[in-house]
């Protein structure tokens, strides 16, 4: 089995062996390889996965929604022992699986991405279109270190988090001018971290991506933290929500980890909320299980002449879900008191 001895899972289905790849040489996202024939079993994969999948306990519902991508995801957590029958009886796993499969389907993300985005163009000067400005701006001058340009995207940096609510009251950026960020600039710039840069989803579920991500994220919390304090005696606190507002903004690698995603997905099971490397790779992981759909509708998206990155549609996907929740809310509790 030296050959397919990269695979991330080996199974067999119906007395065949099959090589699995979330990843591989073939394919840039999951795929599976009958080993006999080292070929795709083009049209094959999702009923072969269905058998394997049900054998070993996994809910598999509703199924006219899980494409091939999402079957291979699945059969190798099974392989790896993380969820299904193996599971139950395994001590230890190779890696932890969520509580549940997420619970929202493909078509109602679709919505919700829309509905977003539809919002973006009501307005032209609306706060929605702060991202688009920074981002473009961001990859327009990618790796560009002059001491204009890095000024230029600062200030961009700057207004887009105010657009976002980063400069209220209790954050201590209130306290500070623009040029607060130019060491962070300076090192969102650096060419390390281009793969970061609009990254897909099949690649931010990769090992070195989740260490790159980790690595900047930790320099960013450094920057702030050597700042001159804004209040007496209290460290500069770079929070989650701020880091990855940072990172969505300049260069498109993870959605913002601000209450209301954080609440979404949380509802959604798609990840425990937290900024950690388990929470990207889950919704890295939901867009992939959903490959083609989210695809399609990102380049859609994408003809408004700026790159939609993928990690951007989760943000607004679940943004936008735990918004309409609090719009509900809001109304209830208004009727309520009438």
């Amino acid at each position: 089995m030296g050959k397919y001895s990269d695979a991330d899972a080996i199974v067999t289905i119906e007395g065949k062996e099959y090589a699995l790849y979330k990843n591989g040489p073939l394919k840039k996202y999951p795929y599976m390889v009958d080993v006999s024939t080292g070929g795709i079993p083009e049209g094959e994969q999702r009923p072969l996965l269905k058998t394997y999948l049900l054998l070993n306990g996994v809910d598999i519902e509703p199924w006219e929604e899980r494409g091939p991508h999402w079957c291979v995801r699945q059969a190798i957590k099974v392989a790896q022992g993380a969820i299904g029958a193996i599971a139950k009886s395994s001590k230890t796993k190779q890696y932890k699986a969520h509580e549940h499969l997420p619970t929202m389907a493909a078509d109602v993300a679709v919505q919700l991405i829309q509905d977003y985005f539809n919002e973006t163009v009501k307005d032209p000067h609306g706060r929605y279109m702060s991202w688009r400005h920074c981002y473009k701006a961001f990859s327009e001058n990618r790796n560009v270190t002059d001491e204009q340009v890095i000024d230029y995207l600062s200030l961009h940096l700057a207004f887009y988090l105010a657009s976002w609510g980063m400069y209220r009251g209790s954050s201590f950026l209130l306290q500070k001018d623009y040029k607060v960020h130019i060491p962070v600039v300076k090192i969102i710039q650096e060419q390390k971290y281009n793969p970061l840069h609009g990254i897909s989803a099949v690649e931010l579920c990769e090992e070195h991506s989740l260490d790159l991500l980790n690595d900047i994220a930790g320099r960013i919390r450094g920057c702030y933290a050597k700042e001159q304090p804004s209040t007496d005696g209290i460290t500069n606190n770079a929070t989650d929500t701020l880091v990855t507002k940072i990172l969505l903004g300049t260069l498109g690698c993870v959605p913002a980890f601000d209450r209301y995603y954080k609440n979404s997905v949380k509802k959604n099971h798609i990840c425990k909320g937290i900024f950690d490397r388990n929470s990207v790779r889950n919704v890295a992981e939901f867009y992939c299980d959903n490959l083609e759909t989210f695809e399609n509708l990102r380049h859609e998206l994408s003809e408004c002449g700026i790159e939609y990155p993928p990690m951007k549609l989760m943000d607004m996907c679940f943004w936008q879900d735990a918004y309409i929740d609090d719009l509900k809310e809001h109304k209830r509790h208004l009727d309520g008191s009438i």
